[in-house]
């Protein structure tokens, strides 16, 4: 059985650290996101922009915006 030489073990070793990397940099990005998405939600239903209500078939919860029906309100 041949065994591979130095220089592919390392680079084997550097393509591996690069993905573990790069998944951990993408992990933290989707918790930013996160974190954004709901702080937005928080604000809005602060602001009476949106609500949370229940999926009536699901019985989960959802967000919704409201919609104001009088075009003049600002």
């Amino acid at each position: 059985m041949s065994q591979l030489p130095d220089w592919m073990l390392w680079a084997v070793l550097g393509v591996v650290e690069a993905l573990v990397i790069a998944g951990i940099g993408l992990m933290g990005y989707s918790a930013g996101v996160n974190s954004t998405v709901k702080e937005a939600q928080r604000s809005a239903v602060i602001a009476g922009a949106a609500r949370w209500s229940s999926n009536r078939e699901t019985g989960e919860a959802q967000f919704d915006f409201v919609t104001c029906l009088k075009p003049e309100a600002k």
